[in-house]
């Protein structure tokens, strides 16, 4: 067995995932992990793999074959190993924004983090324009080296989030998910 990718994007439509996994089944593979979902009207899904090696060539055709007449582009790729144990602790932390939608919010956001040493194992990414008041608002799962300078994480996204005119938040990513479950 081989630990593969697979990604599929494209127009939404009712089946995608049915016909992903269904082609996945017949040629002998489980899917260890999944995560999927719409942009708007746009689909994107992401699945870690194990397959069989033996059938990986006809496994990728096979996904062509059906994929493509939907206009669903599908990428199959070997995985990457997973992080050997006793790698370097690290902090979750959420940092989240909001506030009125302009060019560059993601950029600017994700090089502060970037800076500090983070690494962005979620992104959330929604405008909200439907009120009077509309709202961009973003939310990143971030793992940050254990050592990570709090202050300057704080003062640096201070000045950017102020440049942009966005709120924001830091928080321990357990703190985060209690305050959201209530």
């Amino acid at each position: 067995m081989k630990k593969i990718v697979v990604s599929v994007l494209g127009q939404d439509r009712p089946g995608i995932v049915a016909t992903v996994s269904n082609i996945l089944y017949a040629h002998g593979c489980n899917i260890e992990d999944i995560s999927q979902t719409i942009l708007q009207a746009e689909f994107a899904a992401i699945l870690l793999v194990d397959c069989p090696s033996s059938c990986l060539d006809n496994l990728k055709a096979d996904l062509k074959q059906a994929l493509e007449p939907l206009e669903l582009s599908v990428i199959v790729r070997t995985a990457a190993s997973p992080p050997k144990r006793g790698a370097q602790p690290t902090k979750p932390l959420v940092v989240t924004t909001s506030g009125p939608d302009c060019q560059g919010q993601v950029a600017r956001v994700s090089e502060v983090i970037k800076r500090a040493g983070g690494n962005i194992s979620e992104l959330k990414a929604v405008s909200h324009m439907e009120t009077d008041d509309p709202r961009f608002i973003m939310i990143f799962e971030i793992d940050f080296p254990a050592s990570l300078d709090h202050a300057m994480l704080r003062r640096d996204l201070e000045a950017t989030c102020r440049e942009l005119g966005l709120d924001y938040s830091v928080q321990h990513r357990e703190i985060f998910e209690c305050i959201n479950r209530i």
